[in-house]
């Protein structure tokens, strides 16, 4: 995809599913205003500094299940 851009404004989202995605644009950082978001499945490695700043960013993000 060319960018999480359109998911900012979600504000109630809860549950996202990135399995297969490749974001060419922006990376994480459209998801950092996601204030309820709690539970995160992606491909991306939780030991990777986007996915710590996602973290800081969204302090209910408290469930990460890597895939891949």
């Amino acid at each position: 995809v060319d960018s999480l851009e359109p998911l900012r404004s979600l504000g109630e989202l809860e549950l996202l599913w990135l399995v297969s995605v490749q974001v060419l644009h922006g990376g994480l950082a459209p998801l950092h205003g996601l204030r309820k978001l709690s539970s995160l499945r992606s491909t991306i490695r939780s030991t990777s500094p986007e996915f710590h700043a996602l973290r800081a960013a969204v302090p209910t993000l408290v469930h990460f299940q890597p895939v891949g």
